[in-house]
């Protein structure tokens, strides 16, 4: 599990993302302090993905700021390629 801290009103403040992240297909999940999923998703490339949520501006998508503000901690679960990570997509929801 990847905790992150409370940043900025606009949105949390990763702490220690890069070290914490991997390269590689996951299963993502964001969820509040209850423990309720705020987000489910597939990353091909976790690190990226989750960067583009922090360092992002979201102009096109004002819903993205709103969920970072909700945001409590991240979760993923590690899969050898794309399709696996699409497939625990699928039933997650």
């Amino acid at each position: 599990m990847y905790f992150i801290e409370n940043g900025t009103a606009n949105a949390p403040k990763p702490f220690g993302l890069d070290r914490a992240l991997s390269a590689k297909p996951r299963r993502l999940l964001m969820k509040n302090a209850q423990d309720v999923p705020l987000y489910i998703g597939k990353a091909i490339n976790l690190k990226s993905r989750v960067k583009s949520y922090f360092f992002d501006t979201h102009a096109d998508r004002p819903h993205i700021p709103v969920m970072l503000q909700r945001l409590d901690h991240i979760e993923w679960i590690a899969t050898n390629n794309e399709s696996e990570a699409l497939i625990l997509e699928a039933q997650s929801h």
